[in-house]
């Protein structure tokens, strides 16, 4: 799979009813193909992160967190219609904290 995919797979799931359809976790999120994962058919299922609780005490809050392979950030704990992907700052790169 490749198309925007990490590489560094965790899960993989094949639909055993239709095998063009699998399914891959990895450390940049979920992702998806419907063409039994040729180069380049993957999209996005979405993204995701599990951070420890670090936080710092301005109102409201900002989260820190490191995730595998994939640097360390600091984003809103809340915001103004929800918090989306563009209110997180890379704070480092390389490997998380």
């Amino acid at each position: 799979m490749s198309g925007g995919a990490h590489g560094d797979f965790h899960d993989v799931w094949i639909n055993p009813k239709n095998t063009s359809t699998v399914i891959v976790g990895d450390d940049g999120g979920l992702w998806r193909s419907d063409d039994g994962a040729i180069c380049g058919s993957t999209r996005p299922t979405f993204s995701f992160a599990v951070l420890p609780r670090q936080h710092d005490n301005a109102d409201p809050y900002h989260v820190y967190g490191g995730l595998q392979d994939n640097s360390s950030w600091v984003g809103d704990s809340s915001y103004p219609g929800g918090v989306t992907n563009s209110r997180w700052e890379n704070m480092y790169g390389g490997d998380g904290f």
